[in-house]
């Protein structure tokens, strides 16, 4: 019979440091986190994409109405938003 001999491990059994958040998944080069980074990303953007064409779609059947819940972006976060009401009020 013949017997195998194993090579013990060339770097004596050290572990890696733990590693933070950001650089475990945020600043990865690993292919599995790349490829979960992928189907998360891909998923916010399908789910933003659904929501504006929603809005699109409310805005073509229902001309000149309000969006429920003052849509994405309400005209109080828009620039003429902002600017408008400190150039024109009267206090």
């Amino acid at each position: 019979m013949t017997s195998v001999a194993h090579a013990a491990p060339t770097h004596g059994g050290a572990h890696h440091a733990p590693m933070s958040f950001w650089r475990k998944y945020i600043f990865s080069t690993d292919h599995k986190i790349i490829g979960i980074q992928f189907l998360f990303v891909s998923l916010f953007f399908l789910l933003l994409g659904g929501l504006l064409a929603m809005q699109i779609r409310w805005q073509l059947g229902f001309p000149g109405q309000p969006l429920p819940g003052g849509g994405i972006l309400p005209e109080s976060m828009t620039s003429g938003g902002v600017i408008l009401p400190s150039t024109t009020s009267s206090s």
